[in-house]
This record gives structure tokens, sequence and C-alpha cells, in this order.
């Protein structure tokens, strides 16, 4: 898939506005229900995520 071009965005975004919201391509966003947990350190998020991965949940660390 090629990135879209600066104006191609523009003019999807017009169509989506003259529409009303709806644009050329409907597309349906998946149900999931997630859970962020803000930690102190890097060490608290490790230990949490050896304990909850230990536990068998599906998980994936964040660092911003």
């Amino acid at each position: 898939m090629t990135p879209k071009t600066l104006k191609t965005q523009e003019d999807d975004v017009a169509a989506a506005l003259a529409t009303g919201g709806k644009t050329r391509q409907a597309r349906r966003i998946p149900e999931r229900y997630d859970i962020l947990i803000q930690c102190r350190d890097e060490a608290e998020q490790r230990e949490l995520f050896d304990r909850l991965n230990g536990m068998g949940l599906k998980l994936r660390l964040l660092v911003l």
C-alpha cells in the first residue's frame, strides 16, 4: 500500500465533510477492551508485565 499524498488526504476529508462524515470506504473498527496502567518507573512496568504475562494475558509495553 502506498502512502497517500497530502492532496489525497485533503480530498478524503473534504468528501467526508460533504457527505456528513460518510467516506467512500466505510471500515468497521473491531471492538476491543483495553486497560492502560501508568507505572511509576521502568522497574514497576517490568514487574507488572512479568506478573500479568505469567497469567497468560496479551500485553504490549509502551514508553511515552
